[in-house]
């Protein structure tokens, strides 16, 4: 349906760059990774793939470090989920636990409240 189909982050005007995204399934082990990425710029966003081609579902972590315009580095970590709407999503049947891109907000900020348009994927 073309909604929340890549993992990308997003920053306001006050981030530079983002460094070192990786990408790790609910057991630590490393999925996806980029050296360098542009925020809000779709050819730097992950296709939840994994290499052997399968789509990933079910939970996974993020982690990058952001630098902002003043040249101060942060690091970023979180959860996210990635769901798959066809007969086999099952992994999570409960969406009150997962932020979906779509539902960032001004500040490059998940926001729950915001609705994540994901209407008939879920159990709950």
């Amino acid at each position: 349906d073309g909604i929340n189909d890549v993992f990308l982050p997003y920053g306001n005007s006050g981030i530079s760059i983002i460094l070192n995204l990786e990408i790790k399934d609910r057991n630590g082990s490393l999925i996806f990774n980029n050296d360098t990425v542009i925020p809000n710029n779709t050819s730097f966003a992950w296709l939840p793939k994994l290499s052997n081609g399968e789509v990933y579902k079910g939970l996974f972590n993020y982690e990058m470090e952001v630098i902002d315009t003043n040249g101060i580095t942060k690091i970023i970590i979180g959860t996210s989920c990635c769901f798959a709407c066809d007969t086999n999503s099952t992994v999570i049947d409960d969406i009150s636990k997962c932020c979906f891109p779509c539902q960032t907000n001004y500040n490059g900020e998940f926001d729950k409240s915001l609705d994540n348009f994901e209407y008939n994927c879920f159990l709950n």
